[in-house]
């Protein structure tokens, strides 16, 4: 072999070295400030003058989630997941007000219901699942409190107002809870 051709054999395969570096992707990782799946932002009233409220103890249940049955103090608002298997999700609030004796418990169950769909947002991070509220009179009512249609006050929730019936980030308040 000559040297001339020795010399262009190594071009040609440095060149294609480059260029197959050149064209890979960079590594399959998604980055933690990408946005997921967004999770349902609920803040909390007062009914008499319609004021940011704290909830002293508020417990949180799902039999969907377990890992959402915890116990919140002095909390204004709250995030939960909504279920991307379904187009419906059950939670239990249960409110504890300290009393001389011994507590006060009062529970209201709510239902959530919507519809979904898939976002792709990258090779490395897949779809992120964006859902919105009910809002058409012929579908489920976005918000049920215990199972009563149409909404009525609960046991300790008195109102609940939808805010913002699409859930495509955490940013924004979704639904409020008068009590």
């Amino acid at each position: 072999m000559s040297k001339k051709y020795k010399s262009i054999v190594a071009m040609i395969v440095a060149i294609c070295f480059a260029m197959v570096n050149y064209n890979c992707e960079k590594d399959d990782i998604c980055d933690p400030a990408t946005p997921v799946t967004p999770r349902l932002v609920i803040d909390f009233y007062t009914l008499t003058d319609n004021l940011p409220a704290v909830v002293p103890k508020l417990e949180i249940k799902s039999a969907l989630f377990p890992e959402v049955d915890t116990i919140y103090n002095n909390v204004n608002s709250i995030k939960l997941p909504l279920n991307t298997a379904a187009n419906e999700v059950d939670f239990q609030f249960k409110i504890i007000i300290a009393n001389q004796n011994s507590p006060l418990e009062f529970t209201d169950n709510i239902t959530f219901n919507y519809s979904k769909s898939n976002e792709f947002i990258s090779r490395a991070c897949g779809y992120k699942t964006i859902f919105k509220l009910n809002d058409d009179p012929e579908m489920p009512p976005a918000v049920v409190l215990n199972s009563n249609l149409p909404l009525s006050p609960g046991n300790w929730i008195k109102d609940i107002v939808v805010e913002n019936y699409f859930i495509t980030s955490e940013k924004d308040t979704h639904v409020e809870i008068y009590y």
